[in-house]
């Protein structure tokens, strides 16, 4: 097998009060997607800061 993703923990998902869907929803379909508007990024990258600029 092929290793992807490795995070080392001191606790366990008990201890988080998750569950492993959670954590691959966060993954996969996380904050780190969208602003805090919840728009995607436009254009070639992100802008700096936490709302997307769109200009017209």
């Amino acid at each position: 097998g092929q290793l992807d993703f490795l995070r080392v923990s001191r606790g366990t998902l008990a201890d988080a009060e998750t569950t492993i869907e959670e954590l691959y929803e966060w993954e996969f379909n996380g904050p780190f997607l969208r602003d805090f508007s919840g728009r995607a990024p436009t254009g070639k990258g992100r802008d700096a800061g936490a709302i997307e600029h769109i200009g017209k």
